[in-house]
């Protein structure tokens, strides 16, 4: 019998000692050490009263010790496993005896006694009561590997539960006070869980719920750093915070370069938010104090949510948004200002073909790689921004995307830039590296000499070519910027140099139904329109339309229909022979006092852009900024566009009384510009137009918003 009882204190010793060993190792996050301890047990018969458990919210109070068994030690809380409980008594008499025994605390019907690994000798049990069993009644207070804590799944009295959650202890340092989400405690006098305590994730999710303003006090403690965002144009530099993979998170305004400490990618911080705001629908902190960064280089990679087979992004955005996220999908549109300098496109995933879900960037990255629809990309790592209900995933950092294909480069046109050269353009960047006067050859006798490259174009070097003599170039052996050699159709036709036609914008109405724009261009000077071009300037450069090799003359008025296809009596094809090659009275879109040419697949944008006409070559023959003076939406790379204007004498005056304009010099960007406001939205609207003769790259060349003249010298 005494070897017996011996036997029994042993084991609870041992137990105690690995679930105390645990408690030391294994910390869990959010845990919270400054909890009172708990009275002392009572002494069982003939046994000696328990010491109270220790740490936690909330102790438990020690056991009752079975017949002749010394009162155990009550469960020690915090953020690992805990300990303690009821020794067991004399096997099966008065102790805590086995799962039947007689007089012991063991059984199904078991009482007082304290829970052993696998529910031997202790009180656990899915229907023990008062007990310290485990998940499943096994494990006593701890358990193994520091799960179950005081209580079982079923049990009362205990001071955890299931998964060590409100417990003693609990799987990698769950439960107690301190548990993974900081809830429930070490239980009460009744062995029902303390009070939980409050950890990252729900103290972010209280900050998400409150209301916009300042004046705050909203305690924030044990989260980590994912994302640093630069400042971006008018988006703010900041961080972000997360607890848990699952969210929710925060974006916290507050430029990490003005923080002592700074904090970086990894770090584990606390501070408490002062203030916070909500822009297009983005929940962000924009006033913190008492920054302290716990710890530093901790993994955020177990914090990154795979989303591509997600399909409630859209619908669920507020819990993703600023989430630290990884995605891979296929590029399903063209590239579009997102808030400048920053550009978007939307992204088909497994989970969402949807246009709200877009992939947004700075333009130097898509530059970088020259995305465009049609590749397909892996997003290793970015994170969840919005715009109201468009969410945004997004990157800062080239090397967050890999993985990376594109449909091959091809040509896509060739056009002589003077008598000996030609500018041959791709449909993908290029890898200058890779281009070589070798890698292209001509007919007719004609051969080249030297390259250079910019981006998707190549100027050719060439021999001597014959005016109006038709050549074929074709490329071979480059390849683009992600590496993929150059595809077909690899070759184009074009005519040998003839002297550019010299022209001005003469009428425009950008506000025309499903983009079917109108551009008038009026020719001042004979002689070629091939490969002259026509372009919009905003947060990036849009080809409208690259114009066919016509030989014009001064006077000749050009018409370019933007966006030609299922435009109402629209012709199959560019006039190249004659004004009325396709005649009004069979195509009613074409005017047939004049050139009428297609032009591609986007239209103007009715608001603020520089839209210019340039030579092959690059020389630019006309420029004029337009604006929508009545319009609230102030793109914020218009100014710079125009400066740039100004700077080369292409726009007066020169600067705004003596400062850069921009939409609050006197005058204002606005003010200087042309306006579109009045245009109408058919062919047959008003349109803005030149006054005859009238060159002195200033707004008063135009007149405002009137009956439209085109094909016809403006009134």
């Amino acid at each position: 019998m005494l070897r017996m009882k011996i036997s029994a204190r042993h084991k609870l010793i041992l137990a105690a000692s690995l679930v105390a060993g645990l408690a030391f190792l294994a910390p869990g996050c959010g845990s919270d050490d400054s909890g009172s301890n708990p009275p002392s047990g009572t002494g069982g018969g003939g046994g000696t009263a328990g010491i109270g458990g220790t740490g936690g919210g909330t102790g438990g109070t020690a056991g009752i010790g079975g017949a002749g068994g010394t009162a155990g030690t009550g469960g020690t809380g915090g953020s690992t496993g805990g300990s303690g409980g009821n020794t067991g008594g004399t096997a099966g008499t008065g102790g805590d005896g086995g799962a039947a025994g007689t007089g012991g605390d063991g059984g199904a019907a078991g009482t007082g006694g304290d829970g052993g690994a696998a529910g031997t000798g202790g009180d656990g049990g899915a229907a023990g009561t008062g007990g310290d069993g485990g998940a499943a009644g096994t494990g006593g207070d701890g358990g193994a590997a520091g799960t179950g804590g005081d209580g079982g799944a079923a049990g009362t009295g205990g001071d955890g539960g299931a998964a060590g959650t409100g417990g003693d202890g609990g799987a990698a340092g769950t439960g107690g006070d301190g548990g993974a989400a900081g809830t429930g405690g070490d239980g009460g006098a009744a062995g029902t869980g303390g009070s939980a305590g409050a950890g990252g994730s729900d103290q972010i999710a209280a900050v998400r719920a409150e209301s916009d303003g300042s004046g705050l006090a909203l305690d924030v403690s044990g989260v980590y750093v994912t994302y640093l965002k630069p400042k971006l144009g008018q988006d703010a530099a900041g961080f972000f915070v997360q607890g848990e993979a699952a969210g929710p998170a925060i974006f916290v305004a507050v430029d990490p370069s003005t923080l002592t400490p700074s904090p970086a990618v990894g770090d584990k911080v606390s501070f408490t938010v002062t203030a916070v705001a909500t822009t297009a629908g983005l929940r962000e902190v924009t006033g913190i104090s008492g920054l302290v960064v716990e710890s530093n280089g901790n993994d955020i990679a177990p914090l990154v949510t795979e989303i591509s087979h997600a399909t409630d992004v859209i619908t669920d955005l507020a819990s993703y948004e600023s989430r630290a996220v990884k995605l891979t999908g296929s590029l399903a549109s063209a590239f579009v200002s997102a808030g400048a300098p920053q550009v978007s496109a939307q992204i088909n995933t497994a989970g969402i073909q949807d246009p709200n879900l877009v992939l947004r960037m700075p333009e130097a990255i898509r530059a970088q790689y020259d995305l465009q629809s049609g590749c397909s990309v892996t997003v290793d790592y970015g994170v969840m921004w919005r715009y109201n209900q468009k969410a945004q995933p997004s990157v800062y950092d080239a090397s967050s995307l890999t993985s990376m294909t594109c449909p091959a480069p091809t040509v896509v046109s060739a056009v002589a830039a003077s008598g000996t050269s030609v500018v041959v353009s791709f449909s993908r960047a290029l890898d200058a590296s890779t281009v070589q006067a070798s890698d292209f050859a001509f007919n007719n006798g004609l051969t080249a000499s030297a390259v250079s490259v910019a981006g998707a174009n190549v100027t050719v070097t060439t021999s001597q070519q014959t005016g109006g003599t038709s050549y074929t170039v074709t490329a071979s052996n480059l390849k683009d910027v992600l590496g993929t050699d150059v595809g077909t159709p690899n070759s184009a036709q074009f005519v040998g140099y003839s002297a550019a036609a010299q022209m001005l914008i003469n009428e425009v109405n950008s506000n025309i139904n499903s983009s079917h724009d109108l551009i008038e261009l009026l020719v001042t000077q004979g002689g070629s329109t091939s490969g002259i071009t026509v372009t919009e300037i905003g947060s990036i450069t849009e080809t409208l339309a690259t114009l066919p090799d016509v030989a014009v003359a001064a006077g000749d008025i050009i018409v370019v229909h933007l966006v030609p296809s299922g435009t109402t009596g629209i012709a199959p094809s560019s006039e190249t022979t004659s004004k009325s090659e396709y005649a009004h009275a069979s195509y009613s879109a074409n005017y047939d006092s004049a050139w009428d040419f297609l032009g591609g697949t986007t239209g103007l944008t009715y608001g603020n852009r520089v839209v210019q006409v340039s030579a092959p070559g690059g020389t630019v023959l006309d420029a004029v900024p337009f604006v929508v003076s009545n319009s609230s939406s102030l793109l914020a790379a218009f100014p710079s566009k125009l400066q740039a204007l100004q700077a080369v004498g292409g726009w007066f005056p020169a600067d705004c009384g003596g400062v850069p304009c921009t939409y609050s010099s006197s005058p204002t960007a606005i003010e200087i510009s042309v306006d579109y406001a009045g245009c109408g939205n058919s062919p047959t609207g008003n349109s803005i137009q030149r006054k005859p003769g009238a060159n002195t790259k200033q707004r008063a060349d135009w007149s405002a918003a009137q009956a439209q003249s085109f094909g016809l010298p403006n009134p």
